[in-house]
């Protein structure tokens, strides 16, 4: 969008007046992109989960519910990095995929659970979140589903499933993580394949065949695998409970 404008500048006007509006335009779109990038790698060192928040407790004099206490520092850094990039929409999106390819991996587990997150409206300082598109980090998702870090890889996986049937390409590398033998990848495949639905289907034999394995071992996590069948027969994308 913002090349495009520029670019209908140069056409009409040409010379030193398009020059000067490319170089208005770019700067402030180069330094978005640097804080972008610059929040992301706050994430490092943070724990790649979800705060549970406090429990509640009564106070005296009488049963009330207790002031919440403060967040501890590392969810309170949490929430400062996700409603900055939140506010960013896709350029946060653009700089998370970029943290997907990391060296450091805390960085990018966090990178694929902050998308999920954004993905799914969870979180945020704000009682009222709106999710944000996360397909332009499809390609980045991809191709952490095959990321060294078990981590890294499930909540990528689950990341994909947010996208619907737009992260249909994802379905091969999903299929291939059905196959585990890490239980909690296979069932952040499940809760991908479940999201993406009808175009899914190339999953079918796979689900069944490890749906059927479980039944016969009691896995206590077969349920997941019939939602996952039930979602991609249907097309009717259920969450993981």
């Amino acid at each position: 969008m913002r090349i495009n404008y520029c670019h209908s500048i140069i056409l009409k006007v040409r010379g030193f007046v398009a020059v000067d509006a490319l170089l208005t335009f770019a700067v402030p779109y180069a330094a978005e992109v640097q804080d972008a990038d610059a929040l992301v790698q706050q994430l490092s060192g943070l724990p790649a989960e979800l705060y549970p928040g406090p429990m509640v407790v009564l106070c005296p004099p009488q049963p009330r519910p207790c002031p919440d206490p403060p967040l501890p520092p590392a969810e309170a850094k949490w929430q400062h990095v996700e409603d900055q990039l939140r506010g960013l929409k896709t350029a946060g999106v653009s700089a998370l995929a970029r943290g997907l390819g990391s060296s450091d991996v805390s960085v990018r587990r966090n990178s694929a659970l902050m998308l999920l997150v954004l993905s799914d409206g969870l979180g945020g300082s704000d009682p009222v979140t709106t999710k944000i598109d996360i397909r332009a980090a499809l390609s980045a998702l991809i191709a952490t589903l095959n990321d060294p870090d078990f981590r890294a890889r499930g909540l990528a996986a689950q990341a994909v499933g947010e996208m619907r049937e737009y992260a249909a390409p994802a379905v091969p590398a999903l299929v291939k993580m059905l196959a585990s033998e890490d239980e909690g990848l296979r069932n952040s495949a499940c809760i991908g394949l479940t999201g993406i639905g009808p175009p899914a289907r190339d999953a079918l034999p796979a689900l069944k065949k490890r749906f059927l394995i479980q039944a016969r071992t009691c896995d206590i996590s077969q349920h997941l695998r019939l939602r996952a069948l039930k979602g991609v027969y249907r097309g009717e994308p259920v969450k993981s409970d």
